[in-house]
C-alpha cells in the first residue's frame, strides 16, 4: 500500500511538472472545507478555493467562498442549497465578481460499502459584475456529476488512518445566455487519492482535465485544462 501512495504522489508531481512545460493554461487549485453539523439533522460546509494558472505571462486567477446548507432526507436522498461569491482576475484590465446562488441533490447508489457511488444534479443562477465596465449580467446553468470513492484500506468509511481513491465526471449546461468569462466549463473529469486521518481530518490530492472554452473580448474558441488539486477538509463534530 506504502508503495503504491509514493508512486501516485510521483505520478501527481510529474503531472504538474508537464502541465508547466506543456500546457499554457495548467491550474493549481487549493480547497479547504469546513463542514459542521446544524439543528434537526442540517449541516453546513463551507468551501474557501484559491485558483490559478501556472503560467505566469498569461495570468488567471480565482478567489471563492461558498457556505452549503445540506439535508439527509433519506440514506439515499440528500438536498443542497448554496451561495457563493467568487473574485476572478480573467485577463489584464479584466475583473469580475460572481454571485452564485443554486439547489441541488445528491443521490447515493451504493451506502455503507467500501466503494460509494453517488449522482448529483445541481441549478444554479451565476450573476457576473464586471468591474471595469460596472456592467452585470446572468445566466442559468446545470450540472451533472457521477462520483465514486474507493477504499484502499480498512472495512469501513467510519474508521481513522484510511487510504481511498476519488473520481467523477461533470458535465455543465448553460440553459440561457453564455457569460463573458476566460473559462466556460463544459466537462471535467476528476481523480485522485485522499487520506482519512480522523473523523476531524481528511486531504486529498486529484489531478483533473477539464474541456472548456473561452468566451471574452470577442474571442471564441474550445481549451483544454490540466489542473493539479489539493483539498483539505474539516469537520468541527
Amino acid at each position: 500500500m506504502f508503495k503504491k501512495t509514493i508512486l501516485y504522489i510521483q505520478f501527481l508531481l510529474l503531472s504538474i511538472n508537464f502541465s508547466k512545460a506543456q500546457n499554457a493554461t495548467a491550474q493549481l487549485w487549493n480547497d479547504f472545507i469546513v463542514n459542521a453539523p446544524l439543528q434537526k439533522g442540517f449541516t453546513l460546509n463551507t468551501e474557501f478555493s484559491y485558483r490559478t494558472t501556472l503560467n505566469k505571462n498569461d495570468k488567471w486567477s480565482s478567489y471563492s467562498v461558498t457556505p452549503n446548507i445540506g439535508k439527509s432526507f433519506s440514506k439515499r436522498v440528500d438536498a443542497m442549497l448554496y451561495f457563493g461569491v467568487f473574485y476572478t482576475h480573467q485577463q489584464t484590465a479584466f475583473n469580475t465578481w460572481e454571485l452564485r446562488p443554486g439547489i441541488g441533490v445528491r443521490y447515493h447508489i451504493t451506502t455503507n460499502k467500501r466503494i460509494l457511488l453517488g449522482a448529483i444534479l445541481r441549478f444554479e443562477q451565476r450573476n457576473f459584475y464586471f468591474i471595469n465596465t460596472e456592467n452585470w449580467t446572468h445566466n442559468i446553468r446545470s450540472r451533472l456529476k457521477l462520483e465514486s470513492t474507493s477504499l484502499l484500506n480498512g472495512n469501513s468509511f467510519a474508521q481513522d488512518g484510511l487510504w481511498y481513491i476519488v473520481a467523477d465526471a461533470e458535465v455543465f449546461w448553460i440553459m440561457d445566455n453564455q457569460l463573458e468569462e476566460r473559462y466556460v466549463n463544459r466537462v471535467r473529469f476528476q481523480a485522485g487519492f485522499g487520506y482519512k486521518l480522523n473523523n476531524k481530518w481528511r486531504f486529498e490530492a486529484i489531478y483533473c482535465y477539464q474541456l472548456s472554452k473561452t468566451n471574452i473580448k470577442g474571442e471564441f474558441y474550445d481549451n483544454s485544462q490540466d489542473i493539479i488539486r489539493f483539498r483539505i477538509k474539516y469537520w468541527t463534530k
